[in-house]
């Protein structure tokens, strides 16, 4: 795999999304330049890797405290 696919980890420690990519791309080859341009043309439109803005990242741990308050409701 080339420096430029490489996948980085904070720790510094393989990982394994790290080693599963690199033992697909040893079994099928890297992706081809025209598979690599759709997908970061896919990351940037979804929005993967940005910010999220302080109101939207309060509103998600409110609606998560509230489904684990119903834990155990219905089951």
């Amino acid at each position: 795999m080339s420096d430029k696919t490489r996948v980085k980890t904070d720790t510094g420690r393989p990982d394994e999304a790290r080693i599963a990519l690199e033992e697909h791309f040893a079994k099928h080859g890297e992706p081809a330049e025209e598979a690599r341009a759709r997908v970061r043309e896919a990351i940037q439109t979804t929005g993967v890797g940005r910010p999220v803005p302080i109101e939207d990242a309060q509103a998600n741990r409110a609606a998560l405290a509230y489904l684990d308050g119903l834990e155990g409701v219905g089951g």
